[in-house]
């Protein structure tokens, strides 16, 4: 049974690799003494952690000062003192300020974004949104300062940085998208349903949802690996963009693959667009199978902003 002196003997290890596995890591973290097994979080909206728990604040001090920032696939694994579960849960951070960042670059983990931030004032929570399939950064991620003037000045003064190998974009949090929100509001499509909507010559997918700071390269870098692109028009006013592709095949898996997915924060929905004269309009209601004409563009998704809920995340201490 482990003594409790008032040491901590907790530690906190992240940015690890998702080949490292459990058995590896505690192979590695026993050298330097006995430690309770440990189980690596992955849960899809943070970089895979775990804690070890030492017999002694003396055991963990070497295994921190031993394994920080060593290589293992490639990847530096990330080793401090680790804050208690405990007082995780029981930190309220719904009254602090939740400050944007988009366009990160996907070497760039929370270690790093917590660094760039801390300058400005003390942060309670640091969170990269990542993809639950493959663990890769969508993108984007939150930092929550405790204090307004602190988020003013950081969106101010990041705004445009460089972070890695991408100039950030900043902003306030105005929403977070649930986990599986886009699941549950847009259903899967047929592939075979969705080709025979359109004509042979149509390859414009219509992208709906966007935010007014979309650029032709967030859209770009979304949807460029379902084919070759040959024109993208973003209208930020409007909140939709289209995508013309080279084959229609391509622009019907960008449809059924591209639905429901987040480009730049936002959670989409693709259809076929439809052109007059070449010039591409979004269709009368992205809901309806019938790609009629209409008089205006509309842009009525009727999606409803989400209350930024910093509790429904469960992230690793930052340090």
């Amino acid at each position: 049974m482990y003594q409790d002196d008032g040491q901590p003997k907790t530690l906190y290890v992240g940015n690890l690799h998702e080949r490292l596995s459990e058995q590896l890591l505690m192979s590695l973290f026993m050298q330097f003494g006995a430690c309770t097994p440990t189980k690596i979080i992955r849960d899809g909206t943070s970089d895979p952690y775990c804690f070890i728990t030492y017999q002694s604040h003396q055991m963990a001090a070497s295994a921190l000062a031993s394994m920080n920032k060593r290589n293992f696939y490639g990847m530096e694994i990330k080793v401090n003192w680790a804050t208690s579960p405990t007082n995780l849960r029981k930190l309220d951070t719904s009254q602090h300020h939740h400050v944007y960042v988009g366009d990160l670059s996907p070497d760039v983990d929370q270690h790093q974004l917590h660094g760039a931030f801390a300058p400005y004032g003390d942060i309670s929570n640091v969170k990269i949104i990542r993809d639950i399939n493959n663990m890769r950064s969508k993108g984007y991620g939150f930092v929550t300062f405790i204090h307004k003037s602190d988020a003013e000045k950081a969106i101010v003064e990041m705004n445009g940085q460089w972070l890695g190998s991408k100039s950030i974009k900043t902003n306030w949090a105005t929403g977070k998208v649930p986990v599986n929100y886009s699941q549950s509001l847009v259903p899967k499509q047929e592939y075979s349903s969705v080709y025979g909507k359109a004509s042979e010559n149509n390859t414009t997918v219509y992208v709906g949802g966007l935010n007014a700071n979309t650029t032709e390269d967030h859209v770009k870098q979304s949807f460029a690996k379902y084919g070759t692109i040959t024109d993208i028009r973003v209208f930020r006013d409007r909140g939709y963009a289209f995508c013309k592709y080279d084959k229609k095949a391509d622009a019907c898996t960008a449809i059924v693959e591209g639905n429901g997915n987040t480009v730049n924060g936002m959670v989409v929905k693709c259809s076929w667009g439809k052109e007059t004269f070449g010039q591409p309009i979004p269709p009368t209601d992205v809901f309806s199978t019938q790609m009629t004409s209409f008089e205006q563009p509309q842009n009525q998704l009727n999606y409803q902003p989400y209350q930024f809920d910093p509790n429904a995340y469960n992230p690793p201490p930052q340090m």
